[in-house]
C-alpha cells in the first residue's frame, strides 16, 4: 500500500500541491518535511544532509549539538566524541535515555562515485518507503537519532525526564560505546533505537569480533599475456548479522570460485564496502595466460554452473571482463593458486542455528578485501550468542589461511546482550497494543547491539530496543517504511509519558 499523506489545508500551498501530485503518482521528491510525523522527518532530513560515515561523525555531532542548544537543551561530548543531551534541569539518575549511534555504513551502487565524507545523502520517497539515490540511506541509525531528538523537543513530553545518548563508530566495532564512562549512562532506563521492527522489540543480541588478516604476496615480473580486470556485481549483499541467515551470496568468495584453477596470475584483488556487510561486489586485476575471449568463455561457463545454486536475485549476478594496460608485477603463481583455493573454500555464513532463540547462533562473514602495505588485508567478522564459540571460530578463520597470511589480528570483541525480561518490556507490549492495535513480539537478534557493552558497564540499567520497519541494511537498497516511522513515533510518545511517572 502506498503511503498516504494526511489531509492538509489549501492555504498550506506547498503541502497541498504535493499531496495532489503524490496521489496521482507523478512526483518523486526528497523534501522529507512533507511526511508525517513532520518533526521526525525534518530532523532526519538534516541528518541526511550532514556527512557521517563511520569515523567521520564530527560534522554530525556538531550539527546535533547546535540543534540541541538551539532548543534549550544541554549537550556535551566526551573525550571520544560520544554525545549526551539532557534537559537543563532535572535529576540525571531518573532520566530515560534514548540511545542511538551517529555513524552509517557508506556503500553505493557499482556505477556511482560518491564521497561520503563530503557529500549529502539524497533521500527519495518511493511509494511507501524512503530510500536513497544510489547509496545507503543511513536510516541505520539516523532514524534512531531523529526519533530521540524529536522526543526531547516534543512539548507534550516536557515534564518527562529524558536524555539522548549518541555514540560514534558503532558500525566498525562499537568503539564509541566501549569508551563510554558511567556518567554518560546515568538514568533509570535505556531505550535503544537501533534495533527492532515495528511491533518487534529486541531483548537480546549476539556478540562479535573482527578478524583481520594481512597478506604480503611475493611479487614478480608480469609474464607475457593479456592484462585484464574482472568485476563481480549485482548481488544483494546485506547486513552480516541480520541477513546472514538468508543465504546471501558473498561476492568476494564468488570471485574466488570463478577464478580458482584458471590459467591466470593476479596482480590485485578487492571487494566489499564494510566489514559488517555481506559484500555485493568484488574485483581483481591480473594477466591471463590465454586470450581474453577464451578466459571470458571459461568465466561464463563457471558462472552458469553456479547460478542455479544461488538464492533469490543473486542468480542474476554480473561478471564483467575488461582489458587493461600492461601490468608490471603480479603475485607469485604459487600464492595466487593457494590463496584463491583457500578463499573459495573459506567457511562463511551461518555456522550453527539456535532453536532456543529461533535465530542463527554463530556465523562468520568475509566482509572486505582492501589494499594494505605491501599487499592487501582480508577483514571478516564472527558473531555468536556464546563468546567462547565466537572466539573459537575467529581462530578457525586464521588457521584456514595458515602461513599465507603475514599477520593475523583480532579486534577487541564486543559482548552479546543476554536475553532478559523486565517490567519495561511488559509496559511496552501493553502500550503498543493500545496505540497501534497490534500485538507486540519480543525477540533476540543475531546482529550486535551496543546494549551488550552498555549492560557490561551498567548491569543494573534496564534496556529495551525498538525501531521502525526497515530493510536491506548496509546496502544501497536500504529503506525505511514511512507509516512504520509514524507508528513507532506514536508508541514512543505514549511509552515515555507512562514510563516517566513509573518508579
Amino acid at each position: 500500500m502506498a503511503y498516504r499523506i494526511p489531509a492538509v489545508e489549501k492555504n498550506d500551498e506547498k503541502r497541498y500541491i504535493f499531496l495532489l501530485q503524490f496521489r496521482k503518482g507523478v512526483v518523486q521528491m526528497n523534501d522529507l518535511s512533507l511526511l508525517e510525523p513532520r518533526d521526525v522527518w525534518e530532523i532526519f532530513a538534516g541528518i541526511c544532509a550532514t556527512p557521517h560515515p563511520s569515523g567521520g561523525e564530527k560534522k554530525l555531532s556538531l550539527y546535533l549539538k547546535k540543534y540541541a542548544e538551539k532548543n534549550g537543551l544541554q549537550a556535551r561530548l566526551d573525550s571520544y566524541g560520544n554525545l549526551r543531551i539532557d534537559r537543563k534541569t532535572g535529576d540525571l539518575d531518573s532520566a530515560i535515555i534514548l540511545q542511538a549511534h551517529m555513524d552509517m555504513v557508506p556503500a553505493c551502487v557499482d556505477e556511482k562515485k560518491f564521497d561520503f565524507e563530503r557529500e549529502a545523502i539524497t533521500p527519495l520517497v518511493k511509494g511507501a518507503r524512503v530510500v536513497a539515490d544510489g547509496t545507503t540511506l543511513g536510516g541505520d541509525d539516523g532514524m534512531g537519532v531523529a526519533l530521540a531528538l524529536a522526543m526531547l523537543t516534543d512539548k507534550t513530553l516536557q515534564k518527562v525526564p529524558l536524555a539522548a545518548l549518541f555514540t560514534r563508530q558503532e558500525e566498525v566495532g562499537m568503539l564509541g560505546a566501549a569508551q563510554l564512562e558511567n556518567d554518560f549512562l546515568r538514568g533509570k532506563l535505556l531505550v535503544n533505537l537501533d534495533s527492532g521492527c515495528d511491533n518487534i522489540f529486541q531483548i537480546g543480541c549476539a556478540g562479535g569480533v573482527r578478524t583481520r588478516l594481512d597478506f604480503a604476496p611475493d611479487m614478480q615480473k608480469a609474464p607475457a599475456g593479456q592484462a585484464f580486470c574482472i568485476e563481480i556485481g549485482n548481488l544483494a549483499g546485506g547486513h552480516s548479522g541480520v541477513d546472514i541467515g538468508l543465504q546471501r551470496t558473498n561476492a568476494i568468495i564468488l570471485l574466488a570460485k570463478l577464478l580458482d584453477g584458471l590459467p591466470l596470475e593476479l596482480a590485485s584483488i578487492a571487494g566489499g564496502n564494510a566489514d559488517n556487510a555481506i559484500p555485493s561486489q568484488s574485483s581483481c586485476c591480473g594477466v591471463s595466460k590465454t586470450t581474453l575471449p577464451k578466459l571470458e568463455k571459461q568465466l561464463k561457463e563457471r558462472a552458469d554452473s553456479i547460478r542455479p545454486t544461488l538464492t533469490g536475485c543473486d542468480c542474476d549476478f554480473t561478471v564483467k571482463l575488461s582489458p587493461v594496460r600492461k601490468l608490471e608485477q603480479v603475485f607469485s603463481p604459487s600464492f595466487t593458486m593457494a590463496f584463491l583455493t583457500k578463499l573459495a573454500n573459506v567457511p562463511d555464513g551461518p555456522v550453527r542455528y539456535s532453536a532456543r532463540y529461533r535465530s542463527v547462533h554463530t556465523s562468520s562473514n568475509i566482509g572486505m578485501i582492501v589494499p594494505a602495505e605491501k599487499g592487501f588485508s582480508l577483514i571478516s567478522s564472527q558473531r555468536s550468542f556464546a563468546d567462547a564459540e565466537r572466539d573459537k571460530f575467529a581462530r578457525k578463520i586464521v588457521r584456514h589461511f595458515g602461513k599465507l597470511a603475514r599477520r593475523a589480528e583480532h579486534a577487541q570483541p564486543y559482548p552479546g546482550w543476554k536475553p532478559e525480561r523486565n517490567i519495561w518490556q511488559r509496559l511496552a507490549g501493553k502500550l503498543w497494543r493500545e496505540v497501534n492495535a497490534s500485538e507486540a513480539h519480543f525477540e533476540v537478534i543475531h546482529a550486535g547491539l551496543e546494549c551488550g557493552i552498555i549492560r557490561g558497564k551498567r548491569p543494573d540499567l534496564p534496556i529495551i530496543a525498538t525501531f521502525p520497519l526497515h530493510g536491506n541494511l548496509h546496502t544501497p537498497a536500504e529503506f525505511l517504511d514511512i507509516a512504520s516511522v509514524g507508528r513507532v513515533s506514536r508508541f514512543l510518545r505514549a511509552f515515555l509519558l507512562r514510563a516517566g511517572v513509573e518508579k
